[in-house]
């Protein structure tokens, strides 16, 4: 005789901290399970663990260690001349490079390495950036969406001056032939002289 088992009713619970990591769960027998994560201080690591990586990413890392009593410019050279060097791809790079200021100026470093930066002759290129060029692109669509607006109003003009010259018709009615305000009607009357 087989005997068919009842679907689960339980429920597990889980419980996350701050960081969405998991930190307690229940299961449904009532069984728990703690999950304790250590903390890493960057602060407290030697930087050079990270400016020795062969990772562009991990190297950028460095501004947040330990320096080691060395001058905040010495370190920052080092790790920018190792991006440099690791890294062949100037898209890459700069984009490393920016990342590395947003990271610095958590320590209030950003002014030296924008300095370094420049001291170094490491050019960041604008006219390849992407946000530039999306900046471009909204220019242009402006520029276009402005152009229009001004060729309605000219048409809006020449239309308001041509019903002002041939007709008897007041700045309200022609207002709303032309699609437009009778203070702009008004205003090319006075202009007109009539």
């Amino acid at each position: 005789m087989l005997k068919k088992a009842k679907p689960s009713t339980s429920t597990t619970t889980y419980e996350y901290d701050a960081f969405g990591q998991l930190t307690f769960q229940k299961d449904n027998k009532g069984y728990e399970t703690r999950f304790v994560y250590d903390i890493i201080e960057l602060n407290k690591i030697d930087y050079e663990t990270f400016v020795n990586s062969e990772d562009p990413e991990e190297i950028i890392l460095s501004i947040l260690a330990d320096f080691k009593g060395k001058s905040n410019l010495k370190v920052i050279q080092q790790i920018i001349t190792c991006l440099k060097n690791k890294t062949k791809n100037k898209r890459k790079l700069q984009k490393l490079i920016l990342q590395l200021e947003m990271l610095a100026n958590l320590r209030k470093l950003q002014p030296q390495v924008i300095k370094t930066i420049e001291d170094m002759s490491l050019n960041y290129d604008i006219q390849t950036d992407l946000r530039y060029l999306q900046g471009i692109e909204q220019g242009i669509e402006q520029g276009i969406e402005q152009g229009r607006e001004e060729a309605m109003s000219e048409k809006q003009k020449d239309f308001t001056l041509s019903l002002l010259e041939k007709t008897d018709f007041d700045d309200a009615k022609i207002a709303l032939l032309v699609g437009c305000g009778t203070g702009f009607v008004a205003e090319l009357r006075t202009f007109m002289g009539k």
